[in-house]
């Protein structure tokens, strides 16, 4: 699904990927985990064209058989390819119904309805809070809308930046439930940051780890020796 080759990403002269290369698997849900400035935001930013960086010639850069070395930051998402950052998008000053209605507002008004039903369908713990506004609502109900109105452009995959952040426990299960429901009921690949290693990785099913901005990826078989290379990369 997505393939990225020898990266290699600096702010001014401080190097901070180190020839990352990564390979995600259709129907991943895939966990990337790693210390404070081990890189993995700027990894994102990278795969998502925010930063620039530079690679070997001859390495791949694709997803979903677009060759993502020409494909511009905008056109991104017309591919497939989502991205929600660590502190989400919304605009605060509007409904939760008007922020979810954004991304449809070129529809007419059927298919704006029926998206919206579609989205209830999937996340009806939003139907509540639609007008309300996003400083009205938990941390969780936050991240499923900013979910909810991803989903309505049908990505086949989602970076996703630290969605458990600041959640309380009770909004995280209900985050991670969301998720785990999405995956199975579209088949969304999924690649996320996460710092709550312990309620993230029952989701995953490839673990990844950047230390000092190099990669490693951490066989899920031996559970014994999975703790020993978290440990291993987080310290």
């Amino acid at each position: 699904m997505l393939t990225a080759e020898h990266i290699n990403c600096s702010y001014g002269k401080k190097q901070v990927l180190f020839d990352v290369s990564l390979n995600v698997n259709r129907g991943d849900i895939a966990l990337l985990i790693g210390s404070n400035g081990s890189g993995k935001s700027t990894l994102f930013k990278c795969l998502y064209k925010l930063k620039s960086f530079t690679q070997e010639t001859g390495s791949a850069f694709i997803f979903d058989d677009h060759d993502l070395s020409k494909t511009k930051t905008q056109n991104l998402l017309k591919t497939g390819l989502a991205y929600i950052p660590q502190s989400g998008f919304y605009y605060e000053q509007l409904t939760v119904r008007e922020n979810l209605e954004i991304p449809a507002l070129n529809d007419d008004r059927p298919e704006r309805k029926r998206k919206m039903e579609e989205i209830l369908a999937i996340f009806p713990m939003l139907a509540p809070t639609l007008e309300k506004r996003p400083a009205q609502i938990s941390g969780g109900e936050r991240q499923l809308m900013n979910l909810a109105a991803t989903l309505q452009h049908r990505p086949a995959m989602l970076l996703l930046d630290e969605p458990f952040n600041g959640l309380s426990l009770k909004n995280l299960e209900m985050v991670r439930a969301q998720l785990t429901n999405l995956h199975q009921q579209t088949g969304c690949t999924i690649l996320m940051i996460e710092h709550r290693i312990k309620e993230a990785l029952p989701m995953a099913n490839r673990l990844f780890g950047l230390k000092l901005g190099r990669m490693k990826e951490v066989g899920l078989g031996d559970k014994t020796n999975i703790e020993e290379s978290i440990t291993a990369i987080l310290i």
